[in-house]
């Protein structure tokens, strides 16, 4: 184990743990890329962090990489005051009661799914001492910090532990936001599990073209997009499919999606090009003109800087 380090500078006025003490234990339950994120920032922020995953291989490895204690999920709770919960969303609830129930009033229990009806409905059946709420950090484990972050929170059984840890996330630059779990549910939907939809989508339709693709030629747009689906493709299919299955209003926003397209390829199939322009003129009230030229400008700084390199 090495010496505890000082926290670096930006985490110096969030020291304080969410119990009144200077710092505090945190356990990470799953430390897969989310969980290894969050146990991280903790550790540089010189808290005591233990970890535990399912997989031994994996909850020894990022132990020694970050210099942590590892134990038996029950174990490391029960020493905590915050207690992360950083498991698929199929296995979230399970986990929950069975951590919930080693935890005492001096906790707090979190966990940082994707998708949260169905996990908020299961912590307020548990009989526990322990505070609970449930989070979203809206990025994935290639950020550098909090700063500029959303982060969406659900209160479920909260108090004065609560109240704490949401100021500490604060104080280290994300932006917290309050909101019911089906609130949360409706808006990701549309935030995340229609551009997920999309970009899969078109990687699909892509990969069933290839014979199209006669010569290596981009527009700036088609770049953004295979940039997107190259950034897409790095991440766990397993959670993308997950977030589309759990969330029961992921099934609308697709079938919204598929109407669209439908009415968009019978009006051009039937040689309305002019439909386009129609779209346009209400798609343009979503924005303002200085928005659009600001990105128009933005998408070609992007592809010229690609092709310079």
């Amino acid at each position: 184990m090495d010496r505890k380090r000082r926290p670096s500078r930006r985490y110096e006025k969030s020291c304080a743990g969410i119990s009144g003490g200077k710092t505090m234990k945190v356990a990470v339950i799953g430390v897969g890329g989310m969980g290894k994120w969050f146990a991280k920032l903790f550790k540089d922020a010189g808290d005591e962090v233990l970890v535990h995953d399912i997989k031994a291989k994996r909850m020894k490895m990022v132990a020694e990489e970050l210099g942590v204690e590892f134990g038996e999920a029950e174990d490391i709770a029960r020493k905590s005051e915050l207690v992360i919960v950083a498991v698929p969303i199929s296995a979230a609830p399970e986990t929950i009661e069975k951590i919930a129930r080693v935890l005492g009033s001096r906790s707090l229990l979190v966990d940082i799914c994707s998708v949260k009806e169905e996990i908020v409905d299961t912590m307020k059946e548990l009989k526990t001492e322990a505070e609970m709420a449930s989070i979203h950090p809206l990025f994935g484990p290639g950020a550098s910090d909090l700063r500029g972050k959303d982060i969406i929170f659900v209160p479920v059984k909260v108090d004065r532990m609560y109240k704490k840890f949401k100021e500490r996330i604060s104080e280290m630059g994300a932006n917290v936001v309050e909101m019911k779990a089906d609130e949360h549910d409706k808006l990701m939907a549309v935030v995340q599990c229609l551009p997920h939809f999309s970009v899969l989508s078109f990687v699909l339709t892509l990969n069933s073209m290839k014979d199209f693709l006669v010569e290596d030629v981009k527009t700036p747009m088609f770049a953004h997009l295979l940039l997107a689906s190259k950034a897409f493709l790095t991440r766990s299919p397993k959670l993308y499919g997950e977030i589309q299955v759990h969330n029961k209003y992921a099934s609308i926003v697709r079938e919204r999606m598929l109407e669209v397209c439908r009415s968009l390829d019978v009006a051009l199939s039937a040689g309305d090009a002019g439909v386009v322009e129609k779209e346009f003129m209400e798609l343009k009230k979503l924005f303002s003109r200085k928005e659009m030229e600001k990105a128009y400008k933005l998408l070609y700084e992007l592809f010229e800087r690609r092709e310079e390199r």
